[in-house]
């Protein structure tokens, strides 16, 4: 292997992991709130409009979890456990990502980036009624 396409390998895994390790640094020190990450935040959360009006706090309050959300965890979450048993099967290489794997991947941001524009042209539309 080229010297310094070996250099460059290394500086990426050894970013990812610096990453990877101040991410997970900071989910255990509590710096990146973890409490309802799952759950639908803002207007998305709350379907009585006449509450809303009456207690404007609700905005922020959630009310369940967020399908979109945990569909986009779920489908992350095993398209990483794929890869990664791929790179323990054959640590030598990059491993190949099939187009079906790319394919689930841009369907679930998709659905995600979907529901995010329902609840943003919800709000404009609740905001331009009031």
């Amino acid at each position: 292997m080229d010297p310094l396409a070996a250099l460059i390998q290394y500086e990426i895994v050894l970013f990812l992991g610096a990453l990877a390790l101040i991410i997970s640094i900071q989910f255990l020190t509590g710096k990146i709130n973890r409490r309802r990450l799952l759950y639908a935040k803002g207007r998305a959360a709350t379907d009585d409009s006449a509450q809303r009006k009456t207690n404007p706090s609700t905005e922020r309050r959630t009310n369940g979890l967020s399908p979109s959300r945990l569909q986009l965890l779920v489908v992350s979450v095993g398209v990483a456990i794929y890869l990664l048993g791929v790179v323990i099967i054959d640590p030598s290489q990059y491993p190949d990502i099939p187009l079906g794997i790319l394919l689930l991947m841009t369907a679930s941001s998709g659905i995600y980036l979907a529901s995010k524009a329902n609840n943003l042209s919800r709000r404009r539309t609740s905001n331009s009624e009031t």
